[in-house]
């Protein structure tokens, strides 16, 4: 659930943050991450149409430099659905139908990600195994602190058991933030991340102004609770957009072949 908030505004503590504004600034952050590949943290408002195209870009520099990517999406997909989608990035097997998920979602699946999932196959044609996909979303669909430390025991096993592999996660402020929740509700995934690594590097997708879809319909970005309270929350950098485009509801897209 999205709450927003009328009339709030972004705390100064985003001012404490590295700000990454420009295409030369995002490579210069890449740039002097740790040598070992780390783990990736991005926080965004599901439903924007900017999500997508920005871990796009972010993977690509991340590719250059550990040659080796994996993107984790809070999707979830089951075993047989992820397979197919890694047959697709992997060998080029377009898959026959979309997993459920995908026409029914939040938000975290958008026309967007489609475009990244094509960008992803086209990595492994020219390099092997260059790209992979993973998944992490919990089973359990109310937010606890059991759900983020399952979620973050999830991504902290991978990135332990494919150390090089750089991990690039995907997935809503609330479980990216890295400082203890405000909201009383859990301890972030983000935070148990940062308790269990010292290689976990987390971004704040702010949105200067603009929509987002949420259950269907556009809202104001910027009354978002999570985009109010998210620079408090322990971030190590911030990527600003001048603005955010709603999603289109995914299930308009009835042509899977023409999707891929």
């Amino acid at each position: 659930m999205i709450c927003f908030i009328a009339g709030a505004f972004l705390c100064d503590t985003i001012a404490a943050m590295l700000h990454i504004t420009t295409d030369e600034s995002l490579a210069q952050f890449v740039s002097s991450l740790p040598t070992s590949p780390p783990l990736v943290l991005v926080g965004e408002m599901h439903g924007s149409q900017q999500n997508a195209p920005f871990m796009q870009k972010i993977g690509s520099l991340l590719l250059e430099r550990y040659d080796k990517i994996t993107h984790a999406f809070e999707w979830p997909l089951h075993q047989h659905e992820l397979d197919t989608l890694r047959a697709y990035i992997q060998d080029g097997v377009h898959p026959e139908r979309l997993p459920a998920f995908f026409l029914d979602s939040d938000g975290r699946f958008t026309e967007q990600h489609v475009s990244l999932l094509r960008w992803m196959h086209n990595a492994n044609k020219k390099a092997l195994k260059a790209s992979d996909i993973y998944i992490f979303d919990s089973t359990t669909f109310r937010r606890s602190h059991v759900v983020e430390k399952e979620m973050a025991d999830s991504l902290f096993t991978y990135h332990n058991t494919h150390p090089q592999r750089c991990l690039l996660v995907e997935t809503g402020i609330i479980h990216a933030q890295c400082a203890a929740s405000h909201d009383g509700v859990a301890t972030p995934m983000g935070a148990f991340l940062k308790e269990m690594s010292n290689n976990v590097v987390s971004i704040f997708l702010r949105y200067e102004q603009g929509t987002i879809n949420v259950e269907g319909k556009p809202r104001d970005v910027t009354q978002a609770r999570a985009q109010i309270s998210g620079p408090e929350s322990g971030f190590d950098a911030v990527y600003t957009f001048a603005r955010s485009t709603a999603t289109k509801d995914i299930r308009d897209l009835t042509k899977i072949a023409d999707m891929f």
